[in-house]
């Protein structure tokens, strides 16, 4: 999410940027985690662009995902969201999709990252939805709830109705994430900046 928001509006770009970051450490048999990586930082890139709707999002986030190093991660992602159509409902698509789904470590991101940004299609893009039913999901359902919500958040920006019921959580938890989110904000503003005196040199 955090490369997703300093690459806000350019998804491709988020989406090469934490693959790179990823690669870091995930690399030979965890290798799919890049692809992961390139799917959530593109999906909160595009949602920061006004007018941007969750299934467009959704869209720009499988196809941020290389097509032959990804093509596992972009077709379980894809088969998560065909899944939300099909079942029709929040229940039995998690029942459904912990029968097809589940790796045998939670954590590996080819079973929670397809379901993040399912659930962000079943929530409608709200944010809150999204975390509860992150919440009720089960296995790794802090990752799933933090990507999901992310996504939504992102989407859906902060309203006078997410205002009250952001003064509902701690205050310190408040202000320690409106200070992180500024400095994303002032690394992209930054970076904008940087491009246009590239660019301006180059003409």
């Amino acid at each position: 999410a955090p490369v997703g928001i300093v690459n806000a509006g350019k998804p491709r770009a988020a989406a090469a940027q934490a693959m790179e970051g990823a690669s870091l450490i995930h690399v030979t048999d965890v290798a799919f985690c890049q692809a992961g990586a390139a799917a959530i930082a593109a999906a909160v890139s595009a949602a920061l662009v006004p007018e941007a709707t969750i299934d467009g999002v959704l869209r720009v986030a499988v196809g941020a995902i290389k097509p032959w190093s990804g093509a596992e991660m972009r077709g379980l992602i894809e088969q998560a969201i065909a899944l939300v159509d099909e079942t029709g409902d929040y229940k039995r698509f998690r029942s459904a999709y912990h029968t097809s789904f589940r790796r045998p470590i939670p954590c590996d991101s080819r079973e929670p990252v397809p379901a993040a940004l399912a659930l962000g299609k079943i929530a409608h893009g709200d944010p809150w939805q999204a975390a509860i039913l992150a919440a009720d999901f089960g296995r790794d359902a802090d990752t799933i709830g933090c990507m999901a919500a992310a996504i939504c958040g992102a989407l859906s920006g902060v309203s006078a109705e997410n205002e009250s019921r952001l003064a509902q959580l701690p205050a310190d938890a408040i202000e320690r994430e409106r200070s992180l989110a500024g400095r994303l904000v002032e690394v992209r503003h930054r970076r904008l900046s940087l491009e246009r005196e590239q660019l301006e040199r180059a003409i």
